[in-house]
């Protein structure tokens, strides 16, 4: 986790993410990405 600067969290729902897509669900939108939170512009 500390070499991609990730915290404890962060990489569980990355994991979650993974686990939903190979069972063929589309993963919900719940890390923490800065960028995400910007508004456009």
């Amino acid at each position: 986790m500390q070499q991609y600067g990730i915290g404890e969290l962060d990489a569980a729902l990355r994991i979650a993410e993974m686990i939903d897509r190979a069972r063929g669900i589309e993963p919900l939108a719940l890390h923490t990405d800065p960028d995400a939170l910007t508004a456009p512009g």
